[in-house]
């Protein structure tokens, strides 16, 4: 791959009920010959039959953070799965593989501005704050591709629409390990209703700099908190 200058890296704990049982390292990345940026996170753990599942994914966006190339391959034991996203926003089109133990299957389906690809970590998952409008009034549609092929290919990429409110029109500062971190506070939701009983969404916290999440906080009391961030260029000023 071109010259690449790896800008931050750090780890992120999940946390269910108050116990941790799992980790996720990453960094971030500018691709010097196109100035693209590349994500990349690893997440270990053990299941409960105590095999070990690790997953690694890789990220690629624009200068103007729409996705590029997305890469997840994981392993369980003797199972192993491999998924490629990759944009031509000449033809709009995303072209996707996806690789098991026993076939490869590749299919291609629409794909333009409004469509943000889900990748199964938690270092991505502020990207489309830096790429959609976000309504300070109201909740915001927001297209997002997924898919449900774990270990066996069940079936081509679709779109998942999520409700995203900006619940803090200002920065706020959240405290992580006893280190205050600026970011902007959002609520996720499965749907647009802002009448009647109001239910409240997975709160998530990003940074201003490249999107990075800080923190989630699931309604069923799953957490994901960034316990070590370490600035690799100067250029990166307060984000610390």
């Amino acid at each position: 791959m071109q010259n690449i200058e790896k800008i931050f890296e750090g780890t992120y704990q999940y946390f269910q009920s108050g116990q941790n049982y799992s980790q996720e390292n990453f960094s971030v990345s500018k691709i010097e010959a196109t100035q693209n940026l590349m994500f990349e996170a690893e997440i270990l753990s053990r299941v409960e039959t105590g095999e070990f599942f690790k997953m690694q994914v890789i990220y690629i966006v624009n200068q103007f953070y729409a996705p590029q190339t997305v890469i997840v391959e994981k392993s369980l034991g003797e199972k192993t799965a491999k998924e490629v996203f990759d944009v031509d926003y000449t033809t709009q089109t995303l072209r996707y593989t996806f690789k098991s133990n026993t076939s490869v299957e590749t299919v291609e389906r629409p794909f333009s501005s409004k469509h943000h690809i889900i990748a199964p970590c938690f270092l991505t998952s502020g990207l489309f704050t830096l790429t959609k409008k976000i309504d300070t009034t109201a909740r915001t549609p927001v297209t997002f591709i997924t898919t449900a092929n774990a270990w066996e290919f069940h079936g081509a990429p679709v779109d998942k629409i999520l409700w995203i409110e900006l619940k803090a029109h200002e920065t706020e500062e959240l405290l992580i390990s006893g280190a205050p971190l600026t970011a902007s506070k959002y609520e996720i939701h499965e749907e647009d209703a802002l009448t009647g009983e109001a239910k409240s969404g997975a709160q998530l916290w990003v940074s201003k700099h490249y999107g990075v999440p800080y923190q989630l906080e699931e309604k069923d009391g799953a957490k994901i908190v960034v316990r070590k961030l370490k600035k690799l260029k100067q250029e990166m000023g307060k984000m610390f």
